[in-house]
């Protein structure tokens, strides 16, 4: 168990001192994050010198529609069978997909980081 906590620390400490790279909760080192389209999430994202930048990144590269759950994937397309797709503040991406146009979900911190302000998928 002390391993384990010690390493949590160690880990922590290193995304903290060495550069901004956030492989979950984007949230928190992304701001003004929006929807720009159906697939598209916009951020300013700090990079490791604190500053902030503009990234964008599609996320038919990180998202699958599978059944009405939306879930981490690489190239999973969700795009191709969801719409009127939106973002909420607290991180969640919500959806219509089919079939049958269901309401679909996910908390985009779990698929979603940013390396030196820029948006990627983690998987």
């Amino acid at each position: 168990m002390q391993l384990i906590n010690f390493l949590a620390f160690v880990g922590t400490s290193f995304l903290a001192l060495g550069g901004v790279q956030a492989a979950e909760n984007f949230r928190a080192t992304c701001k003004d994050i929006k929807l720009k389209s159906n697939t598209v999430l916009q951020a300013s994202c700090q990079k490791a010198d604190g500053k902030y930048s503009s990234s964008s990144l599609d996320l038919n590269k990180c998202i699958v529609n599978n059944n009405w759950k939306l879930q981490c994937q690489a190239n999973g397309n969700f795009g191709n069978s969801c719409r009127n797709c939106s973002y909420q503040d607290f991180g969640a991406l919500y959806c219509y997909c089919d079939p049958g146009s269901n309401f679909a979900s996910i908390n985009l911190d779990t698929c979603i980081g940013n390396n030196n302000g820029q948006l990627f998928c983690f998987l």
